[in-house]
């Protein structure tokens, strides 16, 4: 049987020097960045996998942190399947505008139940007493939004594949629920067809007994 293709959107946004962009490109391309890669405007990458019923498309879009493309990162946040809220454990304000600027910049935008939140801090290779905010905190925001919490590290490839593999078994779980509702639906109209033949069938026997 043929397999269906089907696309899933992506949209990774935070503040400029969390990391975004070396997060993707690690798992994309394999690649540790040097220094600070500074994207220009919004970049998209692609990421395919399969189920056992379809073919599986991520479109990756990584925005830019700065309020030049505020207006571009407000448009491709429409239609996403999952949001990604970048952070970096070597910045205390990179935490604070999650909750101040972006979180609810996508709140204004985007139906909370139309998308999979995840909250990503990033460099989590940085020594716990040098960093500049705890777990604990990040706990409480994931918590607080229910999504999902992954702590990265490009240079030492920590959770980078862990976190792409969770968008597809995501994916995956959508899809095979939206199949099992299908089944469910399929089924009550069979029942409903059953119900409204044998109905037919007694409604002509009393007309034929009474005509």
């Amino acid at each position: 049987m043929k397999k269906a293709n089907v696309t899933y959107k992506v949209i990774f946004i935070g503040d400029v020097f969390t990391g975004k962009t070396s997060i993707i490109r690690k798992k994309i391309c394999g690649e540790t960045e040097k220094g600070y890669f500074c994207t220009v405007g919004n970049q998209i990458y692609t990421l395919e996998n399969e189920s056992s019923t379809h073919n599986i498309l991520l479109q990756i879009f990584d925005t830019m942190g700065s309020e030049d493309f505020m207006s571009l990162t407000q448009s491709e946040l429409r239609n996403s399947s999952f949001i990604v809220y970048v952070c970096s454990f070597d910045n205390k304000s990179s935490l604070y505008s999650l909750k101040s600027k972006w979180i609810p910049l996508v709140n204004e935008i985007v139906d909370s139940s139309s998308f999979y939140p995840y909250i990503v801090a990033n460099k989590c290779d940085i020594p716990e007493n040098e960093r500049c905010f705890l777990k604990s905190e990040l706990d409480e925001l994931s918590e607080e939004m229910n999504a999902k919490l992954f702590c990265t590290s490009t240079k030492e490839n920590i959770q980078v594949d862990k976190l792409f593999i969770e968008f597809f078994m995501d994916i995956k779980s959508h899809l095979f629920t939206s199949i099992e509702n299908s089944k469910v639906r399929i089924q009550s109209l069979e029942s409903l067809k059953s119900v409204d033949l044998s109905r037919s069938s007694d409604a002509s026997k009393n007309k034929g007994c009474c005509g």
